[in-house]
């Protein structure tokens, strides 16, 4: 592809702090008439909450919504946040995320292409393409004040999701192995067989093999939390490797205990609490 850069050196566009620098901004930044500028920095403020909301609630609750997204490649002025006085938002009640080949589609150049199959191939590179837009091989890099082209703001169309999924499911076949890469699948723990909780799944192993997840504090272990489940495996044998410094070989020993590992599941009410856990030391440091 082809960045075309707009350099920082140009004469600044906006000139904050001169009369009319607001309405330059939307202007400028993001393609808004003048005469729809004051109900779009409702639009744009109410968007940027809704992203602050989402982060929050990622961090806090768990991922709300795989299919959200800010619709602008420019935040608004803090100032303009002033006009959302409240917000309603109807987050979706059933949402995946991506598979492994749809988030690669979602993000990758047409110069990556080589690591999808082939059969997605055209859909990146024909000019018959129905989503050859996703794809375009020059694109303007706003510095936007910046002197580095990757500190700036690369103008590339949104993805249209549902544009995507259907035509990544048109008459294209994937191998079996291609399917298996491209699907969600179980979360794995490996353990050396010494490590406290490694002792400590093996000596629960009748436990975890009927057929439900087990807390790990339910197996009296305090430094993880999560949930585990079936004992996979464990390797008492490894084959020689060879050392990162040279060639000559390794071996590794040490046999590994393997189980399906999950993060631990809460209501979807929780609410986290955002504060020191109790018996924490901490340190302030005055500048």
């Amino acid at each position: 592809f082809t960045p075309l850069s707009i350099p920082p050196t140009r004469l600044d566009p906006i000139r904050l702090g001169e009369d009319g620098w607001r309405a330059r901004y939307y202007q400028n930044k993001l393609n808004i008439d003048e005469s729809e500028i004051d109900s779009y920095r409702k639009r744009v403020a109410g968007e940027y909450l809704i992203g602050i909301s989402w982060v929050l609630l990622y961090y806090y609750q768990g991922c709300v919504s795989w299919s959200w997204y800010y619709p602008f490649h420019y935040s608004p002025f803090a100032s303009d946040c002033n006009l959302v006085q409240s917000i309603d938002v109807d987050w979706p009640k059933t949402f995946n995320p991506f598979r492994p080949f749809e988030q690669l589609m979602s993000v990758l150049p047409e110069s990556s292409k080589y690591l999808l199959p082939v059969c997605y191939h055209d859909l990146i590179t024909s000019h018959d393409s129905p989503i050859i837009d996703f794809y375009p091989t020059n694109f303007v890099i706003d510095l936007n004040g910046k002197f580095q082209e990757w500190q700036g703001v690369a103008l590339l169309p949104f993805i249209d999701e549902t544009r995507l999924l259907k035509f990544m499911t048109l008459n294209l076949k994937l191998s079996p192995e291609e399917e298996l890469l491209n699907s969600i699948g179980d979360n794995y723990l490996f353990l050396r067989e010494s490590h406290n909780l490694g002792e400590t799944i093996l000596a629960n192993a009748p436990l975890l093999g009927l057929g439900a997840y087990v807390g790990i504090s339910d197996l009296n272990y305090a430094n993880l939390f999560g949930e585990v489940l079936e004992l996979k495996s464990v390797q008492r044998s490894s084959p020689d490797v060879a050392s990162l410094k040279d060639e000559d070989k390794i071996n590794i020993s040490s046999p590994v205990v393997v189980v399906k590992f999950r993060d631990p599941v809460y209501p979807d009410n929780t609410i986290f609490l955002s504060k020191l856990l109790k018996g924490s030391k901490y340190f302030l440091i005055s500048y």
